[in-house]
């Protein structure tokens, strides 16, 4: 098979990708990034508004150009500036076209300031929850941070004044354009954070601490409940429809302990897959995962001493197997029109960014399908030998860190699928098996994105 770490990781995500798309993908159409790492996602959480909030984070997250899924660039960012870029065609008088120009300013600087008064109102409001838990920031702001009102309304009248000028210039396809910007506009749209709308929707951003986390208490005496830095918000809105019955159908089969996802072997037989099957073009580039598919990482002070294994030799393989997997749709609701993408797209300003360029424009794709699964079970067959080292490393010392492909487990400094003790040896076969160790939690396995650009 493939000798590199990246071959490897190339027949990993052939493999995968062909269980998730049964080989439907169009790699003219569409891009595939794996994830490195056993990216968790609270997608089971009791509280919809922290799911909302993991839902946004997939929906709004380009990835890089590339095979690893790492983030790039926010699409309801990248969308709204490429409609801020739009020159409809019109027969302009100067003075005409001098004040549109001016408007046009007036209005990036307006948003500019609007973005940065919004940042640190936010700030301010998330502080003084301390001392008021209960406050909703439209609240805080207008009691505490009148600026932010101000800007908001300085936003509002530079876009009506810009709008009234480009009306007048460009005629009904002008209408188009005012549409699409309102709906993820900060003020009734997408980005609005202040009051719920059909663009966007609740969300709990930051992070919490795990129940029963908090201080001892004595017997009979309620726990306080636990830290949280949890800030109500709206965020533009996401959805990620099928989710919750198939969730429910992994918990059935965890509880029977059944083992009905997708199942993923790659040996010394798998090849390695050329760029343009995943969509990505040799010029990119691109590259999957940084690092040894498989390898034993010690702890030495501030570093890490890695050791790799012979991934070429005939005993060696590596098998996934999950309770539960599934590829889902995820989708902007109502504010995102690829459509204007297509029609608009070639009819930009001079001087505007190059959103479509495949290998770095911010707006080249957008995420489409998410691999998802649940309670991964991993078995790793190596040679004798490399059995007998790697069972040394992991006896003898106590900070050892083990990767399997995007699963590490035991580390404190990198991404964790569980601890050491979930891991089982067999001398007689030189295999070793970790899990399926039960969560709540679903793995994002890798990101299916649409191409985006004019027609």
């Amino acid at each position: 098979m493939a000798v590199t770490d990246q071959q490897v990781w190339s027949a990993y995500a052939d493999a995968l990708l062909n269980q998730a798309t049964s080989g439907s993908f169009d790699a003219k159409k569409q891009t595939f990034s794996v994830a490195g790492q056993s990216l968790n996602v609270d997608l089971g959480n009791a509280d919809s508004e922290i799911i909302n909030a993991n839902v946004f984070n997939l929906g709004n997250t380009i990835p890089a150009a590339g095979g690893a899924y790492t983030p790039d660039s926010s699409l309801i960012g990248s969308y709204n500036s490429f409609l801020n870029w739009i020159e409809l065609d019109a027969d302009l008088n100067p003075n005409l076209q001098s004040q549109l120009n001016n408007a046009a300013a007036a209005v990036s600087a307006n948003q500019t300031n609007f973005i940065k008064v919004q940042t640190d109102a936010i700030g301010a409001w998330t502080t003084y929850k301390a001392i008021n838990p209960t406050i909703a920031f439209s609240d805080y702001a207008r009691e505490n941070y009148p600026v932010y009102g101000e800007a908001k309304n300085s936003l509002t009248g530079a876009i009506s004044k810009y709008e009234q000028l480009a009306n007048q210039a460009y005629g009904p396809d002008y209408q188009t354009i005012v549409a699409a910007r309102a709906k993820t506009s900060f003020t009734g749209g997408a980005q609005d954070v202040t009051l719920q709308n059909i663009y966007n929707m609740k969300a709990k951003l930051g992070s919490s601490a795990p129940a029963g986390s908090g201080p001892a208490v004595l017997p009979g005496q309620s726990p306080p409940p636990p830290t949280s830095s949890l800030i109500d918000t709206y965020t533009p809105g996401f959805t990620l429809p099928a989710f919750t019955t198939a969730y429910q159908e992994w918990q059935t089969a965890s509880g029977a302990n059944k083992l009905e996802g997708w199942s993923i072997t790659i040996d010394s037989n798998s090849v390695a897959t050329d760029w343009s099957k995943f969509g990505w073009s040799a010029g990119l580039q691109a590259s999957f995962p940084v690092g040894a598919f498989f390898s034993i990482d010690v702890s030495a002070q501030a570093s890490y001493q890695s050791t790799k294994f012979n991934l070429k030799t005939s005993a060696f393989s590596f098998k996934v197997e999950y309770t539960g997997t599934g590829l889902f749709t995820v989708g902007s609701n109502l504010w995102f029109d690829p459509g204007i993408i297509k029609n608009f797209g070639g009819k930009l300003r001079s001087g505007a960014p190059d959103f479509f360029n495949h290998a770095s424009g911010s707006l080249a794709r957008a995420p489409a399908q998410v691999l998802i699964g649940f309670e991964p079970k991993l078995t790793l067959s190596l040679s004798n030998s490399d059995y007998t080292t790697f069972q040394s490393q992991f006896q003898e010392s106590a900070t050892v860190a083990v990767k399997f492909g995007p699963f590490t487990l035991g580390s404190a400094t990198q991404s964790v699928y569980s601890d050491k003790s979930s891991m089982q040896f067999n001398s007689d076969s030189s295999t070793i098996t970790v899990g399926p160790v039960k969560s709540t939690l679903p793995i994002v396995l890798g990101v299916i994105s649409a191409d985006l650009g004019p027609a």
